[in-house]
């Protein structure tokens, strides 16, 4: 129907039953105005889908694989892309791999297997908590000598842990399984 009327002009259904013509522009100059207003964020990068939230917006995620813009512009190489554009839209069999990949890298800036691959940011974050903890432990044992100077504790000597131990071994405490039955009190050694 559309070769019998014209390639300028299209019908349409207005009011039920009247027909006027209208003349036929193509999709790339009719823009929404909600469209419209991302152009000035997103440059000149070509429109191809829903993506993320509705909002175009370019995001490598393996959990959003189609983002809703091209990754580069398309001032970028504009003859020799044009050219490959055309070519895409025919048989992808007559295609060369570089020239996949070149289509390929033209839409997207990773491969999902390169978003998905772990990244060595986590080294930096341990070596920073380890100089975190190192830094915190230097200030704790300055504070605790220099500052503080803290008295030693009569608990922490030897001397008063051995009468702890004697104390606890002639108040015979536990005598058939605890500490005194390991213990020989004629001859004043453990047995």
């Amino acid at each position: 129907m559309m070769g019998m009327l014209g390639a300028n002009k299209v019908l349409a259904l207005v009011h039920g039953s009247r027909i006027a013509n209208v003349s036929s522009r193509s999709a790339s100059s009719v823009v929404s105005p909600s469209v419209k207003k991302y152009y000035p964020y997103i440059g000149n990068r070509e429109i191809v889908g829903f993506g993320r939230n509705g909002n175009p917006q370019y995001l490598d995620d393996p959990r959003f694989p189609y983002p809703s813009i091209r990754f580069r512009e398309n001032d970028d190489v504009v003859s020799e892309f044009e050219a490959l554009r055309k070519k895409e839209l025919g048989d992808w069999k007559n295609l060369t791999i570089d020239e996949k990949k070149q289509l390929y890298r033209h839409s997207f800036r990773m491969t999902l297997a390169e978003t998905m691959a772990p990244h060595p940011r986590w080294k930096l974050s341990v070596a920073w908590a380890c100089f975190l903890m190192s830094a915190a432990m230097l200030y704790l044992s300055f504070v605790k000598s220099v500052v503080l100077n803290l008295p030693t504790m009569k608990y922490a000597q030897k001397d008063y842990k051995e009468a702890l131990l004697y104390r606890r071994l002639y108040s015979r405490d536990g005598p058939i399984d605890g500490l005194v039955s390991s213990f020989d009190f004629e001859n004043m050694r453990w047995k």
